[in-house]
């Protein structure tokens, strides 16, 4: 697999990221509600022609995935990927991405920060690098 599409799936809202296995390069992310979500899965597949699409294995994932394969071609391939600890991970790379403003704030240690915004799509981008990262995914 050289590219794919990967979701953090939530209640209310998904992380999306598009992922190059090459080098690593995000070719889209967004913080989507789950009808944005849905309504957009098709036209992102067509877009990005990803090989796969990678859902992460925690909340909501046995109501979405129904729905998502719906969405999706017939018979494209869809990987339930382990998420843990992957929203720590992604909180702490969103706050080391997006340092404060103020410089007061940057007085605050990395792990007092609160995130200003969502950033389920960080944890999507991370499903997909985990996922390349497994050696059993290495050739595919």
């Amino acid at each position: 697999m050289r590219r794919v599409l990967a979701i953090d799936p939530g209640r209310g809202k998904c992380g999306v990221a598009v992922v190059e296995k090459e080098d690593g390069t995000i070719a889209y992310r967004a913080v989507l509600s789950v009808s944005e979500l849905l309504s957009l899965l098709p036209s992102l597949v067509e877009t990005y022609k990803p090989d796969a699409v990678l859902m992460g294995d925690g909340t909501c994932t046995k109501h979405l995935q129904s729905e998502i394969i719906e969405c999706l071609p017939p018979l494209f391939p869809l990987h339930l990927v382990p998420e843990n600890h992957t929203s720590e991970r992604a909180r702490k790379r969103f706050v080391c991405e997006n340092p404060p403003s103020q410089w007061l704030s940057r007085l605050i240690p990395i792990s007092l920060r609160t995130p200003d915004k969502p950033y389920d799509d960080y944890v999507a981008v991370i499903l997909a690098e985990d996922f390349f990262a497994k050696p059993e995914n290495a050739k595919a």
